[in-house]
């Protein structure tokens, strides 16, 4: 890629993942209630927002490192500004081929392809751990209405799943694979069983972490007991992950889902929301203005 088109393709991420941010705060109701909750909270809550997204991430790169251990060796800050990247253009695509796609900028060329299972894989891992905790807590949380997106992510699960296992299957018999089918598929060849076993861990590792800070905030809040809050949040993530249709950016929905989880009155929903936002902005957005730092920072590709 010339620089002058990769100068473009910068700027041209950048400016779209600003208007989104823009998009996703002018749907917020009421935004001086939701700030004043927000400013009213002390420092150190907000340092430990930020230790603790801080945390989130770098367990994301360790564990995106390790799964290219076989592939290509990289170093964790390039591991780092890699996952940065991939958390600012997941913005634009969903489905996590903008996370794809600003990882593989790091890599070397001929690995980008074969790296892209390997992506996907971590994303498995992820989504696996929050489906486990997040199904009996939608359940108890909210009942029968947790139905549809539990039956939505079974259905998804079951699909991935049986495509993996057919695709290793079917692999030796096929005289003839696609190219790009046979080399997207070299890099998930080469994880061993370590490397599944510490991405399943590391993922869970992670969820622990932003799970139980957005926990712990509600319960210093005042909103939930701890237990409760535990439970709700775990519905939360799982809806937010398993209703892609509805929660991608759009800002009504995110913020209504506490509100559904957690009975509160009147009153107590500028802080609920307030937490919400809290919450996106240290793991997703500030994350995000990172990833737009490092793209911006490069002058072009890595060869």
């Amino acid at each position: 890629m010339s620089g002058r088109w990769f100068a473009a393709a910068k700027w041209i991420v950048s400016i779209g993942v600003l208007l989104l941010i823009v998009q996703w705060f002018s749907g917020i109701e009421n935004p001086e209630k939701i700030w004043s909750s927000i400013t009213g909270l002390p420092v150190y809550i907000h340092s430990l927002a930020f230790l603790c997204a801080a945390a989130n991430w770098m367990l994301e790169s360790a564990k995106w490192r390790y799964l290219l251990t076989h592939l290509q060796p990289i170093s964790f800050p390039v591991s780092l500004k890699s996952t940065f990247s991939g958390a600012a253009v997941s913005h634009l695509i969903p489905f996590r081929v903008g996370e794809y796609l600003g990882r593989a900028y790091f890599l070397e060329e001929q690995n980008r392809i074969p790296a892209l299972m390997i992506n996907y894989f971590g994303a498995i891992c992820q989504s696996l751990i929050t489906l486990i905790i997040g199904i009996p807590a939608a359940y108890i949380m909210l009942g029968h209405q947790a139905q549809p997106a539990v039956h939505k992510a079974l259905w998804v699960l079951l699909i991935v799943l049986i495509a993996v296992f057919s695709i290793g299957m079917l692999k030796p018999q096929w005289r003839k694979m696609p190219n790009w089918l046979d080399n997207a598929m070299k890099g998930f060849s080469q994880l061993n069983k370590k490397q599944m076993f510490a991405g399943i861990g590391l993922s869970a590792l992670r969820y622990l972490v932003f799970s139980g800070w957005y926990a712990f905030l509600i319960t210093y809040t005042g909103i939930a007991p701890y237990q409760s809050a535990i439970m709700g949040v775990a519905a939360i993530f799982f809806l937010q992950t398993f209703t892609p249709g509805m929660v991608i950016t759009d800002a009504a929905v995110r913020l209504a889902l506490p509100a559904l989880v957690f009975a509160t009155p009147p009153a107590a929903q500028p802080l609920l929301l307030g937490i919400a936002v809290m919450n996106y902005f240290y793991n997703v957005l500030l994350p995000g203005f990172v990833g737009l730092v490092v793209i911006l920072s490069q002058k072009r590709f890595r060869k």
